[in-house]
């Protein structure tokens, strides 16, 4: 089964101070280094990752290492079409998640795999949709 991480999750492989749930962020990304093929993300991971390690590290070289660690697990990446893009649409509207989270889901659906992220309020209203993990 493919595993769809989220931005919560992949954002722990880098920083680590104040950050909760390291061991499951942890655990996840040992099974990436071992099988990246098994996971999948939608295009904006690689930007939303970005985003928040601009706002969380201090040092510009710092910053560039850990995106190039993270391009370097080579986890495929998923570029939206009408039809996913559809999927996403109708998950954000109906269970009212951002258009973000929309997309890991949407990406889960139609892979017939799982989201995981440690965004309790979004797992939440999309559990009854079968294909979300949270960590913690």
């Amino acid at each position: 089964m493919t595993e769809i991480p989220d931005a919560s999750v992949a954002i722990k492989w880098f920083v680590r101070e104040g950050e909760t749930g390291l061991e499951a962020a942890d655990e996840v990304h040992g099974r990436v280094v071992v099988s990246a093929d098994r996971f999948a993300v939608p295009t904006l991971f690689v930007y939303e990752v970005a985003a928040t390690l601009c706002r969380r590290i201090a040092l510009e070289n710092d910053l560039k290492t850990n995106l190039r660690l993270l391009w370097a697990l080579a986890i495929p990446a998923v570029a939206p079409d009408e039809a996913l893009m559809a999927l996403a649409a109708e998950i954000a509207f109906k269970h009212r998640v951002s258009g973000y989270d929309a997309a890991y889901i949407a990406l889960a659906v139609h892979l017939r795999g799982t989201w995981l992220t440690f965004d309790a309020e979004a797992f939440r209203r999309v559990r009854s949709l079968g294909v979300a993990r949270l960590l913690r």
